[in-house]
C-alpha cells in the first residue's frame, strides 16, 4: 500500500492518512529544522497496523461473539428480530436515528461485549512513586496491567456474572441503560478506546442488519461452544466453529 501512494502521490492532492504521511516524511527531509517529530516508513508501518488492528480485526471477531451469542441463545435471538422487526419497517436498513428505537439490540451487543472481554486486560502504567493502593505497596516503576475480564465477572458489579442477561441493561421501562462501574470493554481514563463511538455504530449496524435477514444457529446435532481460545493471552478469541445462517426472507 505504501509502495503504490508512493507511485501515486499528488502533493497538491493529498487523498487519505498514507499521503499526508509521506508528504510530511519529504517535508521533514528538505526542512530538518521545521519539520521535527519521527516520520519514516517503519514508523508509517506501524500506524497502520495498529488503524487495521484496533479498527478492523477487533470489530471483526467482536461480531463472531455476537454470532456465536445468538446462536446460543436462540430465546434471546428471537426477543432482538422481534423488536427490529417491530421497530423497522419492512425492507428498511437500519441506521444510527433508529438507536433509541431498538434497546434491546443494543443491550445484547453490550452484554456480549461483557461476556467476551475480547480485550481482556488493559494497557500496562506505571507509577510515578510508591503509592498504596486497597492495602497493596506497588512500588515506583512497577509495571502494573489491568485484568479486565476478571472485573466483567465480579459478582461485586454483576448480579450472575455467569449469565447471558441483555436484559440487565434495560430500565424497567424498557429503556437502554449505559452502566460504567465494573464495565472496560473499552478500557478507562486517558487511554481508553478513541475508536469506542465507531465501534459502537459498526457493531449496532452489523447486527441489526444481519439479524434483519438471518436467523443464526449451530449446525444440526451440534451446541456452541462459548468459551475462548486460551492459546491467545491477549485477545479472548472466539473457538473455530460452524454456525448455520437460515434467510428470514426466503
Amino acid at each position: 500500500m505504501i509502495t503504490e501512494h508512493k507511485e501515486s502521490l499528488n502533493p497538491d492532492d493529498p487523498k487519505d492518512l498514507i499521503d499526508a504521511y509521506l508528504l510530511e516524511m519529504k517535508d521533514r527531509g528538505e526542512n530538518p529544522g521545521e519539520a521535527g517529530g519521527v516520520r519514516n516508513e517503519t514508523d508509517l508501518r506501524i500506524v497502520l497496523f495498529d488503524a487495521l488492528f484496533a479498527g478492523t480485526d477487533t470489530t471483526y471477531n467482536t461480531m463472531k461473539w455476537i454470532f456465536l451469542y445468538l446462536a446460543a441463545y436462540p430465546d434471546k435471538q428471537r426477543k432482538l428480530q422481534e423488536e427490529l422487526d417491530s421497530a423497522l419497517p419492512s425492507g428498511s436498513l437500519v441506521t444510527l436515528e433508529d438507536k433509541p428505537r431498538i434497546p434491546y439490540t443494543e443491550a445484547v451487543i453490550n452484554e456480549v461485549l461483557r461476556m467476551s472481554s475480547l480485550t481482556n486486560v488493559g494497557l500496562p502504567h506505571s507509577p510515578v512513586r510508591d503509592v498504596v493502593l486497597a492495602g497493596y505497596k506497588i512500588p515506583k516503576g512497577s509495571m502494573i496491567i489491568p485484568v479486565t475480564a476478571s472485573i466483567h465477572s465480579d459478582p461485586r458489579y454483576w448480579d450472575q456474572p455467569d449469565l447471558f442477561l441483555p436484559e440487565r441493561w434495560l430500565s424497567p421501562e424498557g429503556k437502554f441503560v449505559m452502566r460504567k462501574e465494573g464495565y472496560l470493554p473499552f478500557s478507562t481514563g486517558k487511554r481508553s478506546c478513541v475508536g469506542e463511538s465507531l465501534a459502537r455504530m459498526e457493531l449496532m449496524i452489523f447486527t441489526a442488519t444481519v439479524a434483519q435477514n438471518f436467523t443464526i444457529g449451530p449446525p444440526e446435532g451440534k451446541t456452541i461452544d462459548l468459551l475462548p481460545d486460551f492459546d491467545n493471552r491477549i485477545i479472548h478469541m472466539a473457538r473455530k466453529q460452524d454456525v448455520v445462517f437460515t434467510s428470514r426472507n426466503p
